[in-house]
This record gives structure tokens, C-alpha cells and sequence, in this order.
């Protein structure tokens, strides 16, 4: 899927959005791999549990992955695994699991998109 800066709809900006921080690492590590086991049918922590140890790491250090916590814990993470001067990349998209929260992917997937278009001219390929 692929969003050109002028297709993107009309949405509630979500300030709570920002880059994930070191305290975050255990929620990311978890969602993360739940996220992959769920796509990949494949568990990074079964596979090699120290290289996806690392790579969250470097992803939190780094400033590649965003989330947006309320008082109940993560409600959305995703992770800019590419970007260029002409498009960015987003992979690794999450929320909470009820679909009462689908809402959350939607806000947090549009606020990231805004945010990237605003340093990248092109497009922006999600993939989740």
C-alpha cells in the first residue's frame, strides 16, 4: 500500500505520538515479536531472541519507532523502516487489540504520515 501526501484524508492530529524511548523497550520487544508470530508466523525470541534484542534497541536508540501510550499502556507502535528525501517507509504497525481501538491504528498511522510528508515530498508505503 502506498499514500502520495495528497490522499491522505482528513484526521484528528495525535499529539501523543512520538519517538519510542528506552523505557518503552519491553513493550516494544513484546508487540514487536506478537506483531511478527502473527504475520511471519515466525517468533523472533524462539529464532534468535539476541539479534531482535539488538535491532529493537537500535530501532528505540535510533528514533525509528513511534508510539502513542494513553493511561491503559501502548495503544499504537509502528516503525519507519525506510526514508529517503522522496518517500518514507512504515512497517511494523500495531494498536491494542480490541477493535474498539481500531480507531488508534487509523489516528496513529495518519499522524505518522503527516509527520514523514513533512520531511519527505513523495509517498509513504505502509506495510502491514
Amino acid at each position: 500500500m502506498s499514500l502520495e501526501k495528497g490522499q491522505l484524508t482528513s484526521w484528528p492530529r495525535v499529539p501523543e505520538l512520538g519517538p519510542s524511548r528506552s523505557e518503552d523497550f519491553d513493550q516494544l520487544f513484546e508487540s514487536g515479536a506478537l506483531l511478527r508470530l502473527e504475520e511471519l508466523e515466525e517468533d523472533p525470541r524462539a529464532i534468535d531472541s539476541l539479534g531482535y534484542r539488538r535491532r529493537v534497541e537500535e530501532e528505540t536508540r535510533d528514533g525509528h519507532t513511534y508510539v502513542w501510550k494513553d493511561e491503559q499502556g501502548l495503544c499504537f507502535r509502528a516503525s519507519v523502516s525506510a526514508i529517503t528525501a522522496d518517500a518514507a517507509q512504515i512497517s511494523g504497525s500495531t494498536r491494542r487489540g480490541s477493535a474498539a481501538t481500531e480507531g488508534s491504528r487509523r489516528g496513529g498511522l495518519a499522524e505518522l504520515c503527516l509527520r514523514l510528508f513533512e520531511r519527505t515530498p513523495g509517498r509513504v508505503p505502509v506495510r502491514q
